[in-house]
């Protein structure tokens, strides 16, 4: 299918999500890596990270109608579009990969949901945060509240957070579509966010533009 969603945020934020139904030699023959992107590339032990991988870079190609710088990562694994000050921020589940592109710091995530968030819950969230969630959508829930929390470590950028403390979700009910707040606390920085999420098919997104 190729680009599920296309959409302009505000002036200058873009989001993009790719339903991936191509092959491999189809996604690669619509990019040329450069020395550093092909040694990553080569380096991917599964078809489906290739998959992943491929089509959120041509994903971008679509989003900036072919104008491409190459991508990036920082010391802590965060992507970043070289010779440009926008960020970007990537996320990959099953059928789907997405971006957020943006002139402020953004987060995204995307994940297929699936029962088997329900036993690793307190690993990344707090016992208050679980008490809040609607026990009739529990795992529809549970996927917003991990979803939340890995777009704002994304935009946060440092490996140096705990999702269970460092990143709380106020309480939210479920609905489809809808906004919801969080907070990054750390030793020396806090902030609120507001975040969007929303339910696509069987899968969640979730993401926060700074």
């Amino acid at each position: 299918m190729g680009v599920y969603l296309k959409k302009q945020i505000n002036e200058h934020t873009f989001l993009g999500i790719w339903e991936i139904n191509d092959t491999i030699e189809s996604l690669y023959n619509q990019l040329t890596l450069n020395s550093e992107e092909q040694k990553l590339y080569n380096n991917f032990r599964t078809n489906q990270r290739r998959l992943h991988w491929l089509s959120y870079r041509v994903l971008i190609k679509q989003i900036l109608n072919n104008e491409i710088n190459s991508i990036g990562y920082d010391e802590n694994g965060k992507p970043f579009l070289n010779n440009s000050s926008y960020h970007i921020s990537v996320t990959h589940s099953g059928k789907f990969s997405a971006l957020i592109y943006s002139k402020n710091p953004v987060g995204i995530d995307i994940e297929h949901i699936r029962p088997k968030i329900i036993p690793i819950r307190d690993k990344f969230m707090s016992d208050h945060e679980f008490e809040q969630v609607d026990k009739m959508y529990t795992t529809e829930q549970l996927f917003i509240y991990w979803g939340a929390k890995e777009a704002l470590y994304k935009l946060y950028g440092s490996r140096n957070i705990v999702f269970k403390e460092n990143i709380l979700i106020e309480a939210f009910p479920y609905k489809q579509k809808d906004l919801i707040r969080g907070k990054i606390t750390t030793a020396d920085f806090q902030k609120e966010y507001t975040l969007h999420y929303e339910y696509i098919e069987d899968y969640s997104l979730v993401y926060v533009v700074g």
